[in-house]
């Protein structure tokens, strides 16, 4: 049903883009215990389009924004075009590193109704981002399954190379993504063949090993 336009918005009456709550899911690791962490992103009002990063995390993480705008260009997506801000909680848990980058980049697309599916507010995301779209391995993703499933979330989406490693937990329905444009394909997003071939031609192969231990980016010893 058509809405009254005298009770639109002045966004939607403008012509612009309304934003809604995206909510999905990520872990944090404290020591090896995982907690469940809620990534939530809103329309935080008018000005320059940018994102704020909040609930205790670190400065590397705040810095994760400018990594997920530039991916999901790459990705045929688009940033939103007004302020958002990004809340994880619970607040007094620290969140570190870049595997929060999958759930952060899925949370403002939902905000931005670019993804539309009630499973991903009902899904974890682990994964850091690269530059050009890709899925990077992470470290810590079986104890982040771990506590995801007993937390009640069974339905997990995880770097590719991560995926058999994730499948080893009882209850885990786990879905491996090697490019952000897998994830939005997962959630009903149509892609289009002549962009997902120029996205794919244009990234380097995934590393095929699969690393371990607490959750973050690899890095190389010495």
């Amino acid at each position: 049903m058509q809405q009254d336009p005298e009770h639109r918005s002045r966004d939607e009456q403008a012509g612009g883009r309304v934003m809604g709550l995206g909510r999905t899911w990520a872990v944090a690791l404290v020591g090896m215990r995982g907690v469940l962490v809620e990534v939530q992103s809103d329309d935080a009002g008018s000005g320059i389009p940018e994102a704020t990063i909040v609930g205790s995390v670190s400065t590397a993480m705040k810095e994760a924004k400018h990594r997920v705008k530039v991916a999901l260009k790459h990705s045929g997506m688009r940033w939103p075009d007004k302020k958002v801000v990004v809340n994880l909680s619970p607040a007094d848990v620290p969140k570190r590193g870049s595997v929060f980058d999958l759930a952060l980049a899925t949370s403002i697309l939902c905000a931005d109704r670019q993804i539309e599916a009630p499973l991903a507010e009902r899904t974890v995301h682990l994964g850091e981002l690269g530059l050009d779209g890709r899925v990077q391995p992470a470290r810590g993703v079986l104890p982040a399954v771990h506590a995801a499933v007993r937390a009640g979330y069974p339905h997990v989406v995880v770097p590719q190379a991560n995926a058999a490693e994730a499948a080893l937990v009882h209850g885990a329905q786990v879905t491996g993504v090697g490019h952000l444009i897998d994830v939005v394909r997962h959630y009903g997003v149509p892609i289009d063949p002549d962009l997902e071939e120029q996205i794919r031609s244009s990234a380097p192969a995934q590393p095929l090993k699969r690393p371990c231990g607490p959750l973050g980016p690899r890095r190389r010893s010495g």
